[in-house]
């Protein structure tokens, strides 16, 4: 026996509603999901840059206690021209020379 029309359309209408819930609420879960997964990736990123900008600050500060133990440790610098320097050298290794013959005379 076949049924009416209406009541093959009026089931076709029900399972069509069905099909529809059933799409719905599996977009609505998988949307859920995503934006979980979203956030957990947002995180990471997140906690991720963090500790690249300690590590940069922490590397910046050693570099700048490194640079200001360089500058006080920087002899100052004269303002003799080498030349001058050169001379310098010279007299001083005269002077020793100088004092060596001194010393062979006396003896």
């Amino acid at each position: 026996m076949k049924r009416p029309t209406s009541q093959r359309s009026e089931e076709a209408r029900r399972e069509a509603q069905s099909a529809m819930l059933r799409a719905k609420q599996e977009q609505s879960r998988l949307m859920k999901e995503r934006a979980a997964a979203l956030a957990v990736q947002t995180q990471k990123v997140g906690n991720l840059r963090a500790l690249r900008l300690a590590r940069e600050a922490e590397i910046k500060n050693a570099e700048d206690a490194v640079s200001n133990l360089s500058q006080k440790a920087k002899p100052i610098a004269s303002k003799r021209s080498s030349s001058k320097r050169k001379a310098e050298g010279r007299a001083a290794d005269l002077a020793i020379v100088g004092e060596n013959e001194s010393l062979n005379a006396k003896e």
